[in-house]
């Protein structure tokens, strides 16, 4: 009993809202960051680890590609957008752009009578759709695949990112306006951009921070997402890239960005920007958020109580921000 130490409500530990155990700060945005509780594997043992007591259930809900769906918002790619609000499998949607069939024909052997094969064409249409969004090379998306299981050789991989880049053309072009950006940034000046408007990004090279001049980038809950010390760097290759500071592992570190990389920041960014503002609502309805996990929330509560809540989690989860109009 000596060596176990209570658990505190971080909304209740202080004015910075931190608390210590043992002398030491009890945190978890560095060292300790609980990513997945997988749901999907064969033994989701740490997922079922986690046991509610007698009489409660947990109530856990995600936001099905949400990453993805803000992408083509922000990038105002609206045949991917009218793909989302159709309904339609948008991984499928990739898919026949890759193998010249139909729709009809790879949901089919997809979803209503799965194959080997069709299951492995909506695959590599997931993969791309979930991949390509930043700007990821063939040789990466090669590697990456690879890593995970599925041989994709290069040739096939620069195939895919072709076929990716030239179906979804605004997501370049996105990215192209993000390098834009950068040398706003860099160079002391203001834009709008982003969104169906080019309103939903503010970025500002002259912004000040306790008398300190960080070039940042306004998100449209008015959070922002800064780029210290933005800088031209010369990489051991030459090419001459921006690099800003980033403090990780209790140290600054330079952190190259480009056209690609800024638009993950922004994406995942406004992402959990949603995520927080659905949180809210959950709670304005009585029910208490218990665990965050990535694009997850999750609530224990009575069993009986289990389908009124789960009702809860599936309206307020599927509404946006009224200052993200296009959501």
């Amino acid at each position: 009993e000596t060596r176990i130490m209570p658990v505190y409500d971080i909304t209740n530990c202080g004015p910075r809202s931190r608390y210590t155990a043992n002398g030491k700060l009890v945190h978890n945005s560095d060292k300790v960051n609980l990513q997945n509780l997988s749901k999907r594997t064969k033994e989701p043992v740490l997922r079922r680890s986690l046991r509610p007591k007698a009489g409660h259930v947990w109530v856990a809900a995600d936001s099905s590609q949400i990453e993805a769906r803000i992408l083509s918002m922000v990038a105002g790619q609206q045949d991917l957008v009218d793909t989302f609000v159709s309904g339609r499998e948008v991984y499928i949607e990739m898919a026949t752009k890759i193998y010249g069939k139909t729709y009809d024909e790879i949901y089919e052997i997809s979803k209503r009578n799965p194959t080997k094969e069709g299951k492995a064409m909506r695959n590599l249409g997931k993969s791309c759709i979930l991949g390509m969004g930043y700007s990821m090379s063939a040789q990466k998306f090669s590697d990456t695949n690879k890593q995970q299981g599925t041989d994709i050789p290069l040739h096939q991989a620069q195939n895919l990112v072709s076929v990716y880049r030239s179906s979804y053309a605004m997501i370049p072009a996105f990215w192209r306006k993000c390098n834009d950006v950068l040398d706003v940034m860099y160079s002391g000046g203001k834009m709008w951009f982003g969104g169906a408007d080019n309103n939903l990004f503010f970025a500002d090279g002259t912004s000040e921070f306790f008398g300190v001049r960080i070039p940042s980038i306004q998100l449209p809950n008015g959070q922002y997402i800064f780029y210290q010390n933005l800088r031209k760097e010369v990489k051991d290759t030459g090419q001459i890239s921006y690099a800003y500071d980033q403090f990780k592992h209790g140290k600054w570190l330079p952190k190259y960005v480009f056209g690609g990389s800024l638009t993950e920041n922004l994406v995942q960014g406004l992402a959990f920007v949603i995520l927080k503002w659905q949180a809210i609502e959950i709670a304005k309805h009585g029910v208490t958020v218990n665990l965050n996990v990535h694009d997850e929330w999750a609530s224990v509560v009575p069993r009986e109580q289990a389908a009124r809540v789960a009702k809860i989690y599936y309206d307020c989860m599927k509404a946006t921000p009224p200052y993200i109009p296009d959501g």
